[in-house]
């Protein structure tokens, strides 16, 4: 099931570090990151696909370009290849409905790929223009362009 949250109050933030699986000197940057700048960022959320009570998979939407990125898409070790990332993006995509997304996937990131294929997403670029500005020749640019489907 899909949880999004706008802010840190109803995030169990163990849960989601247990999906990144972070170090203690990782998770100290990654707290003050969410604090400092992600739900700071007007438009930006977090998508949680929820199995069971517990987090299984994790993604980030914030404005970017003329639409969204997705960013920070992972899944919990023991959840791997259940299709729960790809589950979460679609939820994801259906629950923001319309515009632009792109996504920031390094080329040595087959599983990643694919499953961004499997939800509709096509490779625009070899490089990447980040958040931060910099451009990445490790990186590549997918992006999804949905439009709403109006019933006859």
């Amino acid at each position: 099931m899909l949880q999004i949250h706008n802010n840190m109050k109803a995030l169990d933030l163990e849960s989601l570090i247990n999906v990144y699986g972070l170090s203690a000197q990782e998770e100290q940057s990654f707290v003050n990151y969410l604090q400092e700048v992600f739900f700071r960022t007007k438009g930006a959320v977090y998508c949680i696909w929820v199995l069971n009570g517990c987090y299984v998979s994790a993604l980030r939407l914030e404005p970017y370009a003329d639409g969204m990125v997705l960013a920070g898409l992972k899944t919990a070790k023991d959840a791997w290849g259940k299709g729960y990332a790809t589950a979460l993006i679609r939820s994801a995509m259906e629950w923001l409905g319309t515009g632009k997304v792109y996504s920031h996937i390094h080329h040595y990131n087959k599983a990643s790929i694919a499953v961004h294929q499997r939800c509709g997403f096509r490779k625009i670029s070899d490089t990447a223009r980040l958040l931060d500005g910099s451009v990445s020749s490790e990186i590549g640019t997918y992006l999804l362009e949905m439009e709403r489907h109006i019933p006859d």
